[in-house]
């Protein structure tokens, strides 16, 4: 079977997660995503070494376990175009052989689909709350399955409100209406709740007596 050549890439969520990146950053980054998606994992080598802040920044993006080093996101969406591609194979060899033992023609995805029960919506009355509080509100039913994957406990969720409060003040958050504002998946992927504000560079004017 041949590789997949593609993935799922959100435009939106990389902008905001490389926002504190260079150009010359975001191009190695991007590089290493495709490695790591034709690859599977990234080795020691493939990273930027050095203690200096770019190569830290970088490998910051990246986890390891005993196959190499990866990136969360990454990992994500290439498991899950995996199950989709799958599941429509699946799926196209269940209608042919239903056809050709019934003789009938094969059956369309809209009949497929009325058959495929609806997912279950999950109460979760801590995230309404983090939901009310968060101002980029967009991808709510991923943003959910996010929150619930990490199974926060009240106290937990009392200081992400307390962090998304600070952080709505912040100018990356403020700058061209909130254009960079991660989305709610993003946030609680990354545990962007424990990101500390950026120091602000100001101009200093010199003095001529």
């Amino acid at each position: 079977m041949s590789k997949d050549p593609a993935v799922l890439f959100y435009t939106s969520d990389f902008l905001a997660s490389t926002f504190h990146l260079s150009d010359e950053q975001v191009g190695r980054f991007i590089r290493l995503l495709c490695m790591q998606h034709q690859r599977g994992r990234l080795s020691e080598d493939d990273l930027p070494s050095g203690d200096n802040t770019a190569s830290l920044q970088i490998r910051s993006l990246f986890k390891k376990d005993e196959n190499g080093y990866f990136n969360e996101r990454m990992e994500e969406e290439i498991i899950k175009r995996k199950k989709y591609t799958e599941s429509r194979r699946n799926n196209w060899a269940k209608r042919t052989q239903k056809a050709n033992q019934r003789n009938e023609p094969n059956i369309t995805e809209s009949e497929e689909n009325k058959q495929i029960p609806p997912k279950r919506d999950f109460d979760c009355s801590l995230f309404d709350e983090l939901w009310e509080h968060y101002p980029k509100k967009i991808g709510k039913t991923y943003a959910k399955k996010c929150f619930l994957r990490l199974k926060p406990t009240k106290e937990l969720t009392t200081v992400m409100i307390k962090a998304l409060e600070e952080q709505k003040k912040w100018d990356m958050w403020i700058k061209d209406g909130g254009q960079y504002i991660p989305n709610p998946s993003t946030w609680l992927n990354q545990k962007r709740w424990l990101d500390v504000q950026p120091i602000k560079e100001e101009k200093r004017m010199g003095m001529y007596i």
